[in-house]
C-alpha cells in the first residue's frame, strides 16, 4: 500500500466546557483546479493506518471531504490525490494566576431603637491572595494532499493543499474534540486563508453536524 511520510504540524477543550475556540490555516497551490479522487494514509510514520483510532479520524475526513464532492477510492492505485492525516496532543502547558482579593467584614451598628432592626456596617479589612492553577493541552489536526500522478511518474512527492487545525483545552481526549477539528477544516479545504481564522463552535452533536456533513 502506498504511504508517504508527511511532517506532522500543527492544531485543538474539552467535552464539559461550553465551547470549543479553534484557529485554521490553510493553504493551495492551485485552489479548485486538482483532482478530487482521494484515499487516505497516514501522516505519521509512528501511527498504523491500521491503529482503531486512525480509523475512527480518517472516517471523519472521509465523510467531511465527500461532503465537498471529493470521490473516495480505498484502492490507492485508482486515487489521483493521497490525504495525510496526522494528529496529536501538545504537552501540558501549566499557568499560574495569583490575584488579590479584598477581605470585609461586617459590624452591627451600636444605638438602634428599641423594636428597630439592627443596622450593620460592612468595611473593607483586608486582603488576602488566591492562587489558580490550571494545565491545557493543544490539539491539532493536519490535512495535506499529495499528487500521486506526480509520485507514480516521476516519483516526485507533489503538495496540492493543506490545513493544519488547532484548539487548546484542559482535557487529554483527542476523540472528544477531533469531530471539531474536521468540521472546523471542512470550509478551508483546497482553499488558502490570510493567516489563521478563528472558529468557535458550541458543544453538542448539532453544532457540528452542518460542517461534516452538508452539501457545499
Amino acid at each position: 500500500m502506498f504511504a508517504i511520510a508527511a511532517v506532522a504540524a500543527l492544531t485543538a477543550c474539552t467535552s464539559h466546557h461550553r465551547h470549543y475556540a479553534i484557529g485554521v490555516n490553510a493553504i493551495s497551490a492551485l485552489p479548485g483546479r486538482g483532482s478530487r479522487t482521494f484515499t487516505i494514509v497516514s501522516g505519521d510514520p509512528a501511527v498504523s493506518e491500521n491503529d482503531l483510532q486512525f480509523r475512527e479520524f480518517a472516517t471523519y475526513v472521509r465523510r467531511m471531504l465527500q461532503s465537498r464532492q471529493f470521490v473516495y477510492s480505498a484502492d490507492p492505485a485508482s486515487a489521483a490525490i493521497a490525504v495525510t492525516l496526522a494528529y496529536g496532543i501538545g504537552r501540558p502547558h501549566t499557568e499560574v494566576t495569583i490575584r488579590s482579593v479584598p477581605l470585609f467584614s461586617t459590624q452591627r451598628q451600636s444605638g438602634s431603637a428599641p423594636g428597630q432592626l439592627p443596622r450593620y456596617t460592612t468595611t473593607r479589612s483586608g486582603t488576602e491572595t488566591e492562587v489558580d492553577v490550571s494545565t491545557s493541552y493543544r490539539r491539532y489536526l493536519d490535512l495535506r494532499a499529495v499528487d500521486l500522478n506526480s509520485y507514480r511518474v516521476r516519483n516526485e512527492i507533489v503538495w496540492l493543499w493543506q490545513v493544519e487545525v488547532a484548539s487548546r483545552g484542559p482535557s487529554e481526549d483527542l476523540r472528544s474534540v477531533m469531530p471539531y477539528l474536521v468540521a472546523a477544516a471542512r470550509r478551508y479545504v483546497d482553499h488558502t486563508t490570510q493567516g489563521t481564522v478563528p472558529i468557535r463552535y458550541d458543544t453538542g452533536e448539532r453544532a457540528i453536524t452542518a460542517d461534516l456533513y452538508r452539501d457545499p
